[in-house]
């Protein structure tokens, strides 16, 4: 919900030659969460048979070659397959992403019911901040509980569910001393 932003993202996309493989959407955050899997589809359709040719840079020639050979080289291409589900979320907005992630409730439920084994749920990888107060001795463990319980209220699910030996964090900086920044990545519970 940037203009400026967006506009720039699709300057970049271009200048990049990356338009046939990078989508950018301008819309809230929740509602992205809650439309992907059909905006992923509707992609899928717009493409001839969900694929997409995408250029592949030409290959340098030896110098020796260029005045022997009279034909410039043939342009080459890939085929890519558009994926048929959406395999990874990044949320990287450390102050407000946990509080994205109920969006997720009930946007695969169509693809699980009663197939729980056939589909791959999407990982998740949130990112976020825990701060604790100066002087207080946190050891990466309780930082790790935090955060993973404030992934389980928000998702509204159970640590049977998502238990913490399933939520990967790792420290991505300290905004300040006591002040960490976390990616913590999990694989999304079916029953979300």
């Amino acid at each position: 919900l940037n203009p400026e932003s967006y506009k720039y993202l699709k300057e970049n996309i271009a200048l990049n030659k990356v338009a046939k493989t990078v989508k950018s959407f301008n819309m809230d955050g929740a509602d992205f969460i809650r439309q992907s899997p059909q905006l992923l589809q509707q992609w899928i359709q717009d493409e001839e048979g969900g694929k997409i040719t995408i250029p592949l840079p030409l290959k340098k020639r030896h110098r020796s070659q260029q005045h022997n050979d009279q034909q410039p080289p043939q342009p080459r291409t890939k085929e890519l397959i558009i994926p048929s589900h959406i395999s990874h979320y990044v949320m990287n907005l450390p102050d407000s992403a946990i509080s994205f992630l109920g969006n997720f409730r009930g946007i695969f439920a169509a693809h699980t019911k009663g197939a729980t084994d056939t589909i791959q749920m999407p990982w998740v990888h949130v990112h976020c901040f825990e701060k604790y107060p100066p002087g207080d001795q946190v050891t990466e463990d309780e930082l790790h509980a935090r955060v993973h319980a404030r992934i389980i209220a928000a998702l509204k699910v159970t640590a049977d569910d998502l238990p913490l030996n399933a939520v990967s964090l790792h420290l991505v900086r300290k905004v300040a001393p006591t002040k960490p920044m976390y990616c913590a990545s999990f694989q999304l519970p079916a029953n979300v």
